[in-house]
């Protein structure tokens, strides 16, 4: 899929770019990687629209890939990770510290990170 600026960091217009060239269900590979590319897409245009302090329209299509990262388990911690910064960043520290406690829970790793994130820096005890 393309899109004027949809790649990775806008660097690019190839939003989304798949291929199942060897899978023994290729229509079903498809399918999966069909749906974590939207997810990444989304994903994507929320981070960029963060980096750019556009906190509501960053959190809009964070909230988007979150939802559809549902179905992506693969995927969803790190999702939920940075909806915690996108949702602290757009003033909504209990929904932050939902995103990041449901973040956790999946990978247990990104408790350290967030400690020390300073994204998160409103959610660490000093921040309080």
């Amino acid at each position: 899929m393309a899109r004027a600026g949809g790649g990775y960091g806008g660097f690019s217009d190839r939003a989304i770019d798949i291929r199942v060239d060897d899978s023994q269900d290729p229509f079903g590979e498809l399918r999966r990687l069909l749906g974590i590319a939207m997810v990444n897409d989304d994903w994507n245009r929320g981070w960029t629209a963060f980096t750019e302090k556009r906190f509501a329209d960053a959190r809009r299509w964070q909230e988007r890939a979150a939802e559809r990262a549902g179905a992506q388990p693969e995927v969803l911690p790190e999702v939920l990770y940075d909806l915690a910064v996108i949702r602290l960043a757009d003033g909504d520290r209990p929904g932050a510290e939902a995103a990041l406690a449901k973040a956790v829970s999946l990978n247990p790793k990104l408790a350290e990170q967030a400690k020390v994130d300073n994204d998160l820096a409103g959610l660490h005890p000093a921040g309080k």
